[in-house]
């Protein structure tokens, strides 16, 4: 394929084209030459351009490439915005097929020792550690004295198992989050609420509770002490929801490690960002065409300009011989 320099330099020196140009100018000078002077002047500085562009349209090359540069880049720039709307519809990662999904048990059956035991001690202590919860509001409620619950035990156990769901769900709540640093945030957070509930606990059973150190200052914080109790029943729940939520997630988070791959990379997503990129470059401008447009184009009205001269100098010489001819 031929470079637009290398056409324009055929075209500029065909010298068919160029020798028909010259037959046309030839027809019209020797009707031009009958006209007086400044008539015929005008005429010939009028045609020859219209001529010169007749045969050599790359004359407005310039202008020509920047039309098509502008409407070459709205369609890239259509391009690349269909593809940036479609990049954020597509997911960068999809689930996994079937078959690469299910195999947990056979995982677990390479656990290590380690995991073993922690997977034993975690899981043993958060069942306890709801159980605990279950069973202190349960008491708590019983404790009340009030009919509805002396009459009905069940709507008090009913009740009380509030407290194994608000741990399941405090569980699964950095589930919520799609980026794994969300996620993990979350993990940090409710295990930092936890450490500052157990020390609460702590400090609260120590000011309720002297035992041996009834010798020492009350640390009652400040509290009332006929709602010390009230804050000690609710500090101890909330401890024993949160630590079953803490451990719980450390099961999961071991037995996240022996699950496959759950999640595979989207080809689609590659692709479209691949073109993604290609579309990018195809809006930038290209410098190197335009500057091959406007040199075509100085060449060609220098062209013009030394056709146009010598036409002139022809009609000049054509009415000489035309006024010899009829003195």
């Amino acid at each position: 394929m031929r470079t637009k320099k290398q056409a324009q330099d055929a075209v500029l020196l065909d010298p068919t084209k160029r020798q028909a140009l010259d037959n046309d100018m030839d027809r019209f000078i020797a009707k031009a030459r009958r006209l007086p002077k400044d008539e015929a002047i005008t005429l010939v500085k009028a045609q020859a351009p219209v001529l010169f562009d007749s045969y050599f349209p790359f004359l407005n090359a310039l202008e020509e490439a920047k039309i098509q540069a502008e409407k070459n880049k709205k369609i890239a720039d259509a391009r690349r915005d269909a593809i940036a709307n479609a990049l954020l519809e597509t997911p960068k990662r999809l689930d996994a097929p079937p078959e690469n999904a299910k195999g947990l048990i056979g995982g677990l059956s390479q656990i290590s020792l380690s995991d073993f035991i922690q997977l034993g001690l975690y899981g043993g202590l958060a069942t306890l550690s709801m159980f605990t919860a279950y069973s202190n509001v349960l008491a708590n409620l019983l404790g009340t004295g009030l009919p509805i619950f002396i009459d009905d035990p069940s709507k008090a156990k009913f009740i009380a198992l509030l407290s194994v769901g608000a741990a399941a769900a405090i569980k699964n709540l950095p589930s919520m989050f799609k980026r794994e640093t969300e996620k993990s945030l979350c993990k940090r957070v409710i295990t930092g609420i936890t450490g500052l509930s157990a020390f609460a606990w702590m400090a609260l059973f120590s000011a309720e509770y002297n035992g041996l150190s009834s010798d020492l200052p009350d640390l009652d914080f400040s509290l009332e002490s006929n709602n010390s109790g009230n804050w000690l029943s609710f500090t101890q729940i909330f401890t024993e929801v949160m630590v079953s939520a803490c451990l719980f997630m450390r099961v999961t988070s071991i037995l996240d490690t022996y699950q496959p791959p759950q999640k595979r990379d989207n080809t689609e997503h590659g692709m479209l960002e691949a073109d993604l990129v290609e579309a990018e470059v195809m809006c930038t401008p290209n410098n190197n065409t335009s500057a091959q447009a406007k040199n075509a184009n100085t060449q060609l009205k220098a062209e013009k300009e030394a056709f146009t001269n010598d036409a002139l100098a022809r009609l000049a010489v054509a009415q000489a011989q035309y006024n010899d001819l009829h003195k």
